[in-house]
């Protein structure tokens, strides 16, 4: 008859005590993030509870997924949610922060010509080369630009944790969502990036983590006449 070693047997019992511990540990923190940005969704209103703002800070993407075959759909929708939400009189001006790491991908570029395509005054658009990631957005938007109150443009999720860095930094920060529909695959994908997201977010407001760049100031009141060069 088969017997089993007690000594084997406690320590697998430990082993698995201690992985079970771990896991819960884990996921308990995990939630706590994911649920504390989720919180922040207060601040997110429709466009007609907006308060009136100076500017608006419109999240960049690529305009194109999948090696450039296909429209973006959160970039378009965050395009025409930036038209209205200007042409609404509830901003004088938006502020395009996205990604121009290299020459060749310049999110803003390409979010100014699509808005100027959208009857946005070219003069009313500014646009932040150096929005790597949204803590460098929403801080390079008061530090650089001399924003302190604005509203943040982009999906749900992403106006949620945009906020919830802001208002820890001082920010009067609302947002204004541009939401898109997703078939289920797409959903899930984006439901575990954003959960990593948000404890990556968390991490940035505990360790006082900073911009990559900051910069010359920028005074947002004066009209714009071009578009000034990319970094």
């Amino acid at each position: 008859m088969f017997r089993i070693n007690k000594k084997i047997f406690k320590k697998v019992l430990v082993i698995f005590a201690v992985c079970a511990g771990v896991f819960l540990l884990t996921a308990a923190v995990v939630a706590g993030c994911y649920f504390t940005v989720e919180s922040y969704g207060k601040y997110v209103l429709p466009l007609e509870a907006l308060p009136q703002c100076h500017t608006a800070v419109v999240m960049g993407c690529s305009p194109t997924v999948r090696n450039g075959r296909f429209r973006n759909s959160y970039f378009v929708s965050r395009m025409k949610g930036a038209a209205e939400l200007y042409h609404s009189g509830k901003v004088k001006t938006l502020l395009l922060s996205g990604d121009n790491h290299i020459k060749e991908y310049n999110e803003p570029h390409e979010m100014r010509k699509a808005l100027v395509a959208l009857k946005v005054p070219d003069e009313a658009i500014y646009c932040d080369y150096a929005g790597f990631r949204t803590l460098d957005s929403v801080l390079r938007a008061q530090m650089v630009f001399g924003q302190r109150k604005f509203i943040v443009l982009s999906q749900t999720f992403h106006c949620q944790r945009a906020i919830y860095l802001a208002r820890h930094s001082g920010i009067e920060c609302y947002g204004c969502a541009t939401d898109v529909r997703l078939d289920m695959r797409w959903t899930l994908r984006r439901y575990l990036r954003e959960t990593a997201a948000r404890v990556v977010a968390v991490c940035d407001v505990l360790f006082d983590r900073q911009p990559k760049f900051y910069g010359a100031q920028v005074d947002m009141h004066i009209p714009q006449k071009k578009d000034p060069e990319s970094i």
